[in-house]
């Protein structure tokens, strides 16, 4: 099947512009586009690459890519699953690669998802024996 495409803006709105000249972002729009076969012209910022037709495998070959083409060995693997749309990593770039703060979860849903997994651990260990 056709990659999917993130939405674009209805019809007499304005065109997002794809990434132009060589920053990164222009930079990992032609390095997704070789990966994924498709025109880096036509990848813009709010495009993620998993729905572009990415995986993890691609996904580790972009990492080297862009590692190397932009000089920046302190980009981790991890970087490209947590900002998986063109402008989100390019932005990541950007700020020095430095750590985004981690969001708040009240201690309430934090405490729902323990009892989950509690439960879900519970029930595979029962059903293996």
């Amino acid at each position: 099947p056709a990659p999917a495409r993130a939405p674009r803006p209805a019809a007499g709105a304005a065109p997002v512009a794809p990434p132009a000249g060589n920053g990164p972002q222009a930079q990992i729009a032609a390095i997704w586009g070789r990966i994924l076969g498709l025109d880096p012209a036509g990848i813009g910022a709010g495009d993620n690459f998993f729905a572009l037709g990415g995986h993890s495998l691609l996904a580790v070959q972009a990492h080297r890519e862009i590692r190397s083409t932009l000089g920046r060995p302190d980009l981790s693997i991890t970087d490209i699953f947590r900002f998986p749309t063109l402008g989100g990593l390019a932005g990541h770039l950007d700020a020095g690669g430095t750590e985004p703060e981690p969001p708040v979860v009240p201690d309430q849903d934090r405490s729902e998802t323990i009892s989950k997994r509690r439960a879900m651990r519970d029930r595979r260990r029962m059903r293996a024996g």
